[in-house]
């Protein structure tokens, strides 16, 4: 791997990762790792395991890049501020997995963001990451298990972060 800043950025946050189970890189101006605050993950589905042994390779630094990359789009297409979306690499045994998430310094705004992706039914506290923390306990509505065969079959009413499905549902006749 070239050092450069990104790259440093990278390594930490896998050494974080690999020494404490869990870490996550915000899409901020620093892209510095962090171990605190609340996670949930988004719709989006780009993901990636790795060996742990595989992890300081070059062609992880760049599936890396690609997913902070895709983060960083996702949020400008919802019109987001693109600091609240990052990417968390989580240890399992020898295995390390990168995926997008939404990231939050503050529970209850945590909450109302994993409600609003209406896919999750949980959000995780980074510094205890393996106790979810459930929507449904707290008073919020978790994400329904059918999210996307409703979604194709256009049986939501409203979609948060979707102007294409929102503008076709609004499109059609009312029944």
């Amino acid at each position: 791997m070239k050092v450069t800043r990104q790259s440093r950025n990278y390594a930490e946050t896998v050494g974080h990762a690999v020494a404490f189970g869990v870490c996550v890189t915000t899409c901020d101006v620093f892209q510095n790792p962090t171990m605190a605050g609340y996670i949930h993950s988004v719709r989006d589905t780009s993901e990636l395991s790795i060996a742990v042994s595989e992890a300081f390779s070059s062609a992880a630094f760049f599936e890396w890049t690609l997913l902070m990359r895709r983060a960083e789009d996702l949020a400008h297409e919802r019109d987001d501020d693109t600091c609240g979306y990052g990417v968390c690499l989580v240890r399992t045994g020898n295995r390390l997995s990168m995926s997008i998430v939404r990231h939050y310094y503050g529970l209850d705004a945590s909450l109302h963001g994993a409600e609003m992706e209406m896919t999750e039914s949980a959000v995780y506290a980074i510094e205890d990451y393996d106790t979810p923390i459930y929507l449904e306990e707290n008073g919020f509505v978790p994400g329904t298990d059918g999210f996307y065969e409703q979604r194709a079959n256009y049986e939501l009413e409203y979609i948060h972060y979707d102007k294409e499905y929102n503008d076709h549902v609004k499109s059609r006749p009312s029944v």
